[in-house]
């Protein structure tokens, strides 16, 4: 499977926009997405803000090489 092209402030931005009352059938066209990707990107990143995303993504690069530490 492909690994995702889209970066973390734009799936950010997607979940942002359904969660203002937009509708998902109208969000996912707009973001060429198909509502199973929404849903993961939901899943994953919801209750995030852009900057908090962020360093969600340094801490998950700084992981791996503790975990082989420990």
């Amino acid at each position: 499977m492909k690994a995702s092209r889209s970066k973390a402030s734009h799936k950010a931005f997607i979940i942002k926009q359904a969660q203002d009352r937009t509708p998902v059938a109208k969000v996912c066209p707009k973001a060429d997405k198909s509502s199973q990707t929404f849903i993961a990107f939901e899943k994953q990143y919801e209750g995030f803000v852009p900057l908090e995303l962020k360093r969600f993504r340094e801490i998950q690069h700084e992981n791996p090489p503790l975990n082989i530490l420990v």
